[in-house]
């Protein structure tokens, strides 16, 4: 899989932010907690991103998190727009 370009730092951490917890098999810890969903953003903003922050941290340590941000699509989606910096080896 890592030849198709899903192992880049960068997707990894995509993959974290799509996945809700306990979807995973072997990794039942890892993704976004699914009681966040269906809740006002308002209420649920800085929940996500402590969220999001805690299991990028976890999970991608390849990575330096700078900033979190969370919108709401035209649909009434959230979508995790992180701004990450790819740290050297």
């Amino acid at each position: 899989m890592r030849s198709i370009g899903n192992g880049d730092p960068q997707v990894c951490v995509q993959n974290i932010l799509n996945i809700v917890r306990g979807q995973a098999p072997y990794l039942r810890d890892m993704g976004l907690d699914g009681s966040l969903y269906d809740k006002p953003i308002e209420e649920v903003k800085p929940l996500v991103i402590a969220d999001a922050e805690e299991q990028i941290e976890t999970y991608e340590e390849r990575v330096s998190i700078n900033e979190i941000d969370v919108i709401e699509t035209k649909d009434h989606n959230l979508k995790i727009v992180p701004d990450i910096t790819v740290l050297e080896n």
